[in-house]
C-alpha cells in the first residue's frame, strides 16, 4: 500500500481528485489517499470518491482533520496559498500508521507509475525532492535564497520544491522534526512551509531527478532553451513536454486560463468529474483562448464612443494604461485612487480624483481597473456605489509578468503578439494591422538596431518565448 498525502481546504476538492485520477490511471499499485484538511469536506468528497470507484478498485480514501491553530503565527507571503500549505509539516504525527509516504500538492499531474517515486531509497534522509526548477534551469534569480536562509544554509544546492516529497516518517518522528517545523514556522519564511522543510532538514535531503517535479514553465521550447544555456545531463531531453510529474505552480493554473501549457491535459483528466458542480463552475469561469483579445478590442471600441473613461489606480501601470489610451485617441476623464496622498495629482493632463466624488455620478462612466491583484475588491467597491458590472473592465494586457509568457501555450503566441501590438501602437502614426506586420517583419530580421523593436523585445522578452 502506497500512502499519498495531500493538504487542502474545501476550495481545492476537484483539483485534488484530478491528481488522484492522474495517479490511478497510470498505476496498478494499491494506493491509500490521505487528505489533511481543517474543513469538514466529507460531504463534498463523496460524489468524487464514488466516481473514482466506478473505474478503479485499487485505492482507499480517507480524510484526517487538522487543527489549524498550530499555524496561527505562520505568515503567508503568496496570495494564491492558504494555511493548508503548512499541513504537510504535521504529516509525521498525523500519519503514524506508515513509515514512509509521498506528499503531493494539488496542482500537479502524474504521468507515470507512482510506485517508481515511492520506491526511492531514503533510509538516511528526512525527505527526497527535486531542486527548485527556477534555479535548476538557470533562471537569473534565486529570490528565496535570501539573508535568513544564508544564515542557516551554507548552500542552496539541496533546496527543493516542497510540492512533491518522499518523506521518511520514521526518521522524522525519531528526531522530533515536527516540533522543529512548528518552531521554524513562527519565523520569517518567505516561501512558507517550503522554507521550513529546507531549513530544518538541510543536512538530510535527497535530490531527485527533475522529471519528478517539473514546472510547466520548463516544458516545450522554454525547457529546451534553458537546457541549452545550462548543462543538465540526464535530467533533460525526453520529458520536455510530458514529465513524470508536471507541477502547475504559482498563479498560472489551467482551471483559470486555457491558454496555459498543459491546460488540455488537466481538463481531460478532470473531465471524469464533469457532472460535479465544482467542475461545471470552474469550466464556466475559465478563460478561453481568444477571450483576452476579444475583450481588449471590445474595451477600445466602447471607450472610443462618447463615454467618460476613468482609470482606477494611479500607479506606474495606471499611467502606462493612460499612455495606451492616449495613443489610441482616447482621452481618459480622470484617474481614481483610494490613496488620499495621490488625490489631486495629475498625469498628462488627467487628474486623480477621490472615488466618492466620481461614483456619485456613476452613470455613463466606463471604469478601467488597472490594478493587477485587487480587481475583485475594487469591482465590489464600484458596484456597491452603483456602477454596472458591464461597465467595469480589468486592464492588465500590457503588464503580464515575464514569467507568464513562459507558461502560455505556443499555440496562442500569435494572440499574445496581437495584444502587444494593440497596446503599443500609436494609431496616429500607423494602423493596427500595419504595426503588427511591422513587428512580425522586424522579428524575422532580428533587427536590434530598430529602436521600437528593441524596446518591445526588451519589455516583452521575446527571446524567452517567441524566439525560444
Amino acid at each position: 500500500m502506497i500512502p499519498i498525502v495531500f493538504g487542502i481546504d474545501k476550495s481545492y476538492i476537484l483539483q485534488v481528485f484530478t491528481v488522484m485520477h492522474s495517479i490511478l490511471k497510470n498505476s496498478k499499485a494499491e494506493i491509500h489517499f490521505i487528505v489533511l484538511s481543517k474543513d469538514k469536506i466529507e460531504p463534498y468528497t463523496k460524489e468524487f470518491v464514488a466516481v473514482l470507484s466506478k473505474t478503479y478498485r485499487n485505492f482507499m480514501f480517507e480524510i484526517r482533520m487538522v487543527d489549524e491553530s498550530a499555524f496561527d503565527d505562520a505568515k503567508l507571503y503568496h496570495k494564491h496559498l492558504s494555511h493548508s500549505s503548512y499541513f504537510r509539516l504535521l504529516i509525521p504525527e498525523l500519519v503514524k500508521d506508515y513509515e514512509k509516504c509521498v506528499y503531493l500538492d494539488s496542482d500537479i499531474l502524474v504521468n507515470g507509475d507512482i510506485q517508481e517515486l515511492f520506491s526511492a531509497d531514503i533510509e538516511d534522509y528526512y525527505v527526497a525532492g527535486v531542486q527548485d526548477c527556477h534555479r535548476l534551469f538557470g533562471r537569473d534569480y534565486f529570490i528565496f535564497f535570501n539573508e535568513h536562509l544564508k544564515k542557516n544554509m551554507p548552500s542552496a544546492e539541496t533546496y527543493v520544491n516542497a510540492g512533491v516529497l518522499v518523506m521518511n516518517l520514521t526518521k522524522l518522528r525519531n528526531d522530533n522534526m515536527t516540533e522543529k517545523f512548528l518552531l521554524q514556522a513562527k519565523q520569517k519564511n518567505p516561501y512558507e512551509d517550503q522554507d521550513v522543510i529546507n531549513l530544518c532538514c538541510y543536512e538530510a535531503i535527497k535530490i531527485l531527478p527533475v522529471r519528478y517535479n517539473r514546472y510547466q514553465h520548463y516544458t516545450g521550447n522554454t525547457a529546451k532553451l534553458r537546457f541549452e544555456r545550462r548543462s543538465a545531463g540526464e535530467q533533460g531531453g525526453a520529458d520536455w513536454n510530458q514529465p513524470f510529474i508536471l507541477h502547475l505552480i504559482s498563479r498560472y493554473k489551467p482551471w483559470l486560463n486555457k491558454k496555459y501549457k498543459s491546460s488540455d491535459l488537466w481538463w481531460e483528466t478532470a473531465e471524469l468529474f464533469k457532472d460535479s458542480y465544482a467542475y461545471q463552475s470552474l469550466f464556466q469561469k475559465c478563460r478561453e483562448p481568444g477571450e483576452d483579445l476579444r475583450e481588449l478590442k471590445h474595451l477600445f471600441e466602447v471607450c472610443s464612443k462618447e463615454k467618460k473613461v476613468i482609470l482606477w489606480g494611479f500607479t506606474d501601470q495606471g499611467r502606462d494604461v493612460c499612455d495606451i489610451f492616449l495613443n489610441r485617441g482616447i482621452l481618459p476623464y480622470a484617474f481614481c485612487d483610494n490613496d488620499q496622498k495621490k488625490q489631486g495629482e495629475s498625469y498628462r493632463g488627467v487628474s486623480v480624483w477621490n472615488p466618492d466624488s466620481v461614483t456619485e455620478k456613476a452613470e455613463g462612466i466606463i471604469w478601467v481597473i488597472t490594478c493587477k491583484n485587487a480587481f475583485e475588491e475594487v469591482q465590489r467597491q464600484l458596484m456597491d456605489a452603483g456602477a454596472e458590472e458591464t461597465d467595469i473592465f480589468h486592464f492588465i494586457y500590457n503588464n503580464r509578468d515575464k514569467e507568464e509568457y513562459f507558461v502560455i501555450d505556443p499555440r496562442y503566441y500569435e494572440e499574445e503578439l496581437q495584444i502587444i501590438a494593440l497596446c503599443e501602437n500609436d494609431k496616429a502614426k500607423m494602423e493596427d494591422s500595419a504595426f503588427l506586420s511591422y513587428i512580425q517583419g522586424q522579428m524575422k530580421k532580428e533587427n536590434m538596431e530598430d529602436e521600437t523593436y528593441l524596446y518591445l523585445y526588451s519589455k516583452y522578452r521575446f527571446d524567452l518565448w517567441l524566439k525560444a
